[in-house]
């Protein structure tokens, strides 16, 4: 009882007080207003509407609800209710596909088609249709309109139109007024049915250009006559002036090289003079009047023949009013003569003429060619040398990460132990300033990724409330080491939401660092959490960072967003910037979609504000609360978390006897070293300072992991892990790789040569160590399984099946026995003959034959069929139908994929064989 289609295409409220809603693909629908129900018409009802795409909607004056469909016309008859159909084949209808129904004053039905104008006039039950012949503007009419004057008004897809009407008996005629957009059109192409009367009488058509608003008894004729002069006269295309013979004796008198000739005229009429028509006609020459407009006002004729001719010009003004008199210009063309030496010599200068301007043509297009060349070659060169810029501050921040690491993991060591507080101090001190280093690092390399467009977000769920004050808490230690008092307030307790923590994370890490930096001891800095608007789907969080330090000048404000612009600091505060801190903020902020901006007073402070759209996860979802960010994972994190992140109980040594052999391959010696120091308690390692020398060493030593820097000398950390992964003798070894490329897309090409792990420089060793231990025992319980798998074989043809120690397995394969030749048999069935659920059968046959269900039932008509094919005289099909397919092609393609070859080969050399 609602709606039939969302697509509502035309609306109409009957003289009953009905509304008749026309839809795309619905068909028509009535709504009662009792009832508050909607009653459809479409093409499932039989005696119904022809097509169920309804774009126009009109009452004629007896009340009868006509109905413009994608094939013809429907009239819904008021007296009956039953429907009467009018289509391009049964009633002469212009075309089938209707786009606007007008009843006028007199009851006639005028329809706006694709291929022109319809009418039917009251009691005919035949439409007469009218076309660009009959002076419309085009035959795609849009929609039509009756004003108070009773003119018709259509728009079309060439412009607009007045229509008059004029009538020979039973027969109706028209005469056209057409209007573009030199008269003030917002265009010639107008919309499908958007046509409109106001109360006032104003017109209104709408086009893809906008709209026009009009009154029509503002629109008046001109009724000018306008006088028609010749204005030039051209021979050969060349101007002359117009001979006295012209003015004087209505006369033109031409040689017989002069047959060549162009006559240019004018209507003197000032309004408009581009929709200007003209009529003209060579007596003697022309058949028929040829007609033109104010753009092209000229006539030209080639060859003539000699002889006497007469020139007739009519012309009428903007709005069609006619000078029928015209002008008559008397023409002689004088009999030809012999050609002459100087007839020769001008053809010949013409053509040099035409040669030389052809080739200075050609110069200049080479010499244009020449000079877009040598600044495309600028163009490129300056490209390349940006480019080159870019990749040695990439490759120059990567080299920084490797001595990072080596700086970072034993500074982190010192601060966990407790033995000297004094030592523990410069060791967190060290720790911050390596830490403010790799910041520095990643904001280069951010700054890249932005020049070449990689940066991109990587949502996941979290409490985003409880991230920002974890991140926030963060600088309680260094408003403390600072003397600057610091504060967190939020309107917000729990959020949970999608986000990026990490570009989360660093957008208020250097909102809050420009704050510390810019705030001299004893300010305040303050951070405010709140949400300014919320509904089911999301919630827009407004983030405040405020500091009362140094401040901003105003001129500089819409500048400090810029890549590498740094404001002058006092002399008392030492600015270590880099001015790509708040460039990268602003786009990561961007990113989310939210704005950033800045208010701030010379002396008195700054307040920049995030306005951040997020989305809300649902209720009741089980996504992870955010947490204290991992300095791992952050380099951008304060030293506060990232001590706090890898505080971790150490491991005690394994037993000599349980060691795991670990080669570590680093070509950077301190680096190897220290590594080695760290994983030699654990496990035992071998080093390597290459690839090519790992390769050896793998091959020799069999070790159970290796763990490989990227960049390598010789052989690269990639070219190893893919020689690995594709020699059947080491390929099961787990391979770790270490690099300081942590681009999205080096991950994905790492694992996609089967890497295991991949692991960014700068890293905390205990992580190293966690992932080196998961991964051996994961490899454990994968051999583990494997030992533990049973090979499930179908009985043979001719003999007995034998009795075997798994009895789930053997159940297993009765029923799928008893079903092989069922089709239909599903993995449901299965469980329900097995008595298992089908959760439970999927963990018993994987665990049992490392298959899913649906992947053993497969294997096991493979191996059935490849009985059969072997053992029986069974074609292919027949074969294909027992073991469960219904389709052989399905199974000879699934049949290629178990034994390599299709079943009629394999069937052919197995039976040649025996």
């Amino acid at each position: 009882a609602s709606l039939a289609d969302n697509r509502v295409y035309s609306l109409r409220e009957d003289g009953t007080d009905h509304l008749w809603v026309g839809t795309l693909m619905g068909g028509l629908d009535r709504f009662d207003e009792t009832t508050g129900k909607f009653y459809h018409n479409n093409l499932d009802r039989p005696h119904s509407i022809h097509s169920n795409y309804v774009p126009a909607l009109a009452e004629d004056s007896a009340g009868n609800l006509w109905i413009g469909t994608a094939y013809g016309i429907s009239v819904l008859t008021r007296s009956t209710g039953q429907y009467v159909y009018y289509t391009r084949e049964s009633s002469r209808l212009s075309d089938n596909v209707i786009f606007s129904l007008t009843c006028d004053h007199k009851g006639n039905m005028w329809v706006a088609t694709r291929q022109g104008l319809s009418v039917m006039a009251p009691g005919k039950d035949t439409f007469q249709s009218f076309s660009t012949k009959d002076g419309l503007p085009s035959n795609m009419i849009m929609s039509v309109q009756e004003d108070k004057q009773h003119f018709l008004w259509i728009s079309s897809s060439a412009g607009l139109s007045r229509i008059t009407l004029t009538q020979d008996g039973a027969t109706l005629g028209i005469k056209c007024l057409n209007f573009d957009e030199y008269d003030g059109l917002q265009g010639r192409e107008f919309n499908v049915n958007a046509g409109f009367r106001t109360k006032a009488g104003e017109l209104i058509f709408g086009g893809a250009k906008g709209f026009n608003l009009f009154n029509p008894e503002s629109i008046h004729l001109n009724e000018h006559i306008p006088p028609v002069v010749l204005t030039s006269l051209q021979l050969y295309n060349k101007d002359v002036p117009l001979p006295a013979s012209i003015t004087t004796d209505n006369k033109l008198v031409l040689s017989y090289d002069q047959n060549n000739f162009t006559l240019e005229f004018a209507a003197l009429s000032y309004i408009n003079p581009r929709k200007d028509r003209y009529a003209y006609r060579l007596e003697g020459f022309d058949k028929d009047w040829m007609t033109t407009d104010g753009r092209n006002r000229r006539a030209a004729y080639t060859n003539i023949d000699p002889g006497e001719y007469f020139f007739h010009v009519k012309a009428s003004n903007s709005d069609g009013v006619w000078n029928d008199k015209g002008i008559t210009l008397r023409i002689i063309i004088r009999p030809p003569f012999w050609k002459t030496t100087l007839a020769y010599i001008l053809y010949a200068l013409a053509v040099l003429t035409l040669l030389y301007l052809g080739r200075m043509r050609i110069i200049r297009r080479a010499r244009a060619r020449f000079a877009l060349d040598e600044e495309r070659r600028e163009t490129m060169r300056v490209r390349e040398l940006d480019r080159m810029k870019i990749k040695f501050f990439t490759n120059l921040s990567h080299e920084f990460r490797t001595p990072l690491s080596l700086i970072l993991s034993p500074v982190d060591k010192l601060i966990r132990s407790p033995e000297d507080p004094g030592r523990r101090h410069l060791a967190m001190t060290i720790e911050r300033n390596a830490r403010r280093l790799l910041h520095l690092v990643n904001q280069l390399l951010d700054l890249r990724k932005m020049e070449v467009n990689e940066l991109k977000l990587n949502m996941s769920g979290g409490d985003i409330a409880a991230f920002i004050k974890a991140t926030a808490s963060s600088f309680t230690d260094l408003a403390q080491e600072r003397g600057t008092n610091f504060d967190y307030h939020s309107e917000i307790d729990q959020l949970p939401a999608l986000f990026d923590k990490d570009k989360l994370e660093r957008i208020l890490f250097n909102l809050l660092s420009n704050a510390f930096k810019f705030t001299p001891p004893g300010g305040t800095i303050g951070v405010e959490l709140a949400a300014l608007e919320k509904d089911e789907q999301g919630v827009l969080l407004q983030l405040e960072v405020r500091d009362t330090g140094i401040g901003i000048p105003r001129a500089s404000q819409e500048k400090i967003f810029e890549s590498f612009f740094q404001a002058d600091a006092p002399g008392h505060l030492r600015s270590q910037g880099t001015g790509i801190g708040l460039a990268i903020t602003r786009e990561f902020v961007e990113m989310h979609g939210g704005t950033i901006k800045v208010d701030s007073e010379p002396d008195k402070g700054s307040c920049f504000t995030v306005l951040l759209p997020v989305t809300l996860l649902p209720a009741g979802s089980t996504a992870p609360t955010a947490t204290v960010p991992s300095a791992a994972a952050s380099p951008a994190a304060s030293p506060a978390v990232a001590a706090a992140a890898t505080r971790e109980t150490s491991t005690p040594a394994e037993p000599p006897a349980t060691r795991f052999k670990v080669l570590l391959v680093e070509d950077d010696d301190d680096f190897r070293f220290y590594l080695k120091e760290n994983l030699a308690p654990l496990f035992t390692v071998l080093e390597a300072a290459n690839g090519q020398e790992a390769w050896q060493k793998t091959l020799s030593g069999q070790p159970d992991l290796v763990v490989t820097d990227v960049n390598m000398p010789i052989m690269n950390g990639l070219e190893l892990c893919k020689k690995i992964k594709r020699d059947e003798r080491v390929h099961h070894i787990p391979v770790i790789l270490l690099t300081a490329l942590s681009a999205e897309h080096h991950q994905l090409n790492a694992l996609g040569l089967g890497a295991n792990d991949y692991i960014s420089k700068p890293f905390i060793v205990e992580i190293l160590i966690s992932r080196i231990r998961n991964l051996l025992q994961f490899r454990g319980s994968v051999e583990e399984t494997a030992r533990k798998r049973v090979i499930a074989q179908p009985t043979e043809i001719d003999e007995q099946p034998e009795p075997t120690d798994e009895d789930f397995v053997r159940e297993a394969v009765e029923v799928l026995e008893k079903n092989i030749a069922n089709p239909d048999f599903s993995v449901d069935d299965w469980s329900r003959e097995l008595g298992l659920s089908r959760t439970t059968l999927y963990k018993k046959i994987l665990g049992a034959t490392g298959k899913t269900p649906i992947g053993f039932i497969r294997h096991f008509r493979m191996k059935r069929a490849a009985q059969l094919l072997e053992k029986t005289r069974h074609n292919v099909a027949e074969v294909a139908y027992m073991v469960g397919f219904n389709n052989p092609k399905y199974f000879a393609r699934y049949f290629k994929e178990v034994y390599g070859v299709l079943p009629s080969v394999y069937q052919a050399e197995r039976r040649k064989n025996r």
